[in-house]
């Protein structure tokens, strides 16, 4: 009966429906409502009025305003953890593996030197809040030059560290490994960086789609992997929402961030839901760092997510 309501029924994305006023619904659901709390969206909610407002989201937001804002405009009545979705028929079957690798001696001189650093300017800002501080220091046109020199250095240290284990050669190395057991299947896999993501293209054969390629070579790219003139599409962050293709079988995540959802979001790429499939992710993180951490906090909000 879709067909059927087609008339009656209005579809639109954020970016247009906050610049609407004096509309009326009997009912709005948004999808992906994290993608539409910013102050400049808020304004759809401001300036239209509906009997039901129904928000959806996988990945609810991590920063406490957005967070408040939502549960403000739509207090959660329905929650369903990742597994039950799996029961309900509304995602694949899946299984997810995480694989540590080491450093090379070179990259554990040059992590341990990061890391120092880290320490050091975490202590000089504050140990218990030390991201915080940094953040509020960096906003601040007054700021003693001595605060900001902390602040900077303490984020260079963040990058520096993260600079190392996204490059981790041997990850490269069980990358192939990897890409050989499964020969033939359709996979994605997602660089911490630009640069990383380049490296896993080389070594695998595979196809980029990120921000470092022009636009219609990444569409290109897109389209082969979609049409499966090449089975295996590498990318950063560009895929890690909205893409639908329930033939990618594997995900293999071979970079980490601190934040939760980006897991979530990489994760419900491959179970887009086919008949029979399971969808299978594998992790793979640089043990003894911050990586692991990362790790362990994702895992746990994606079994409890819902």
């Amino acid at each position: 009966g879709y067909e059927d309501v087609l008339d009656t029924v209005d579809f639109m994305c954020y970016q247009s429906a906050y610049k609407l006023v004096g509309h009326h619904w009997d009912i709005v659901i948004c999808d992906e409502i994290h993608l539409g709390l910013s102050p400049k969206y808020r304004k759809f909610f401001y300036t239209n009025i509906y009997d039901r407002l129904l928000c959806i989201t996988a990945t609810p937001p991590e920063e406490k305003e957005y967070r408040d804002y939502l549960k403000n405009l739509a207090p959660t009545v329905f929650k369903m953890t990742l597994d039950e979705c799996v029961e309900a028929g509304f995602v694949a079957k899946y299984e997810i593996v995480c694989v540590s690798v080491q450093l090379t001696k070179e990259e554990k001189i040059l992590y341990t030197k990061a890391n120092k650093s880290f320490v050091h300017w975490k202590y000089e800002l504050g140990q218990f809040d030390a991201f915080n501080k940094a953040n509020e220091i960096l906003k601040q046109s007054h700021a003693l030059p001595s605060d900001k020199k902390k602040a900077i250095m303490f984020y260079r240290a963040i990058r520096n560290r993260k600079e190392i284990v996204d490059n981790a050669s041997n990850k490269l190395l069980l990358l192939d490994t990897i890409i050989n057991k499964y020969q033939g299947k359709k996979i994605l896999t997602f660089g911490g960086s630009n640069e990383f993501t380049n490296k896993m293209c080389d070594a695998i054969n595979g196809v980029s789609y990120h921000s470092g390629i022009p636009k219609k070579k990444r569409e290109l790219n897109l389209e082969l992997f979609k049409n499966n003139d090449v089975n295996i599409l590498c990318s950063t962050k560009a895929l890690n929402q909205g893409l639908d293709i329930p033939d990618a079988e594997m995900g293999i995540i071979c970079g980490l961030t601190s934040k939760s959802l980006t897991m979530i979001q990489r994760v419900g790429r491959i179970l887009r839901l086919k008949e029979g499939k399971i969808g299978r992710v594998i992790i793979l993180y640089v043990a003894d760092t911050q990586e692991e951490k990362w790790l362990n906090n994702s895992i746990s909000t994606l079994q409890n997510i819902r």
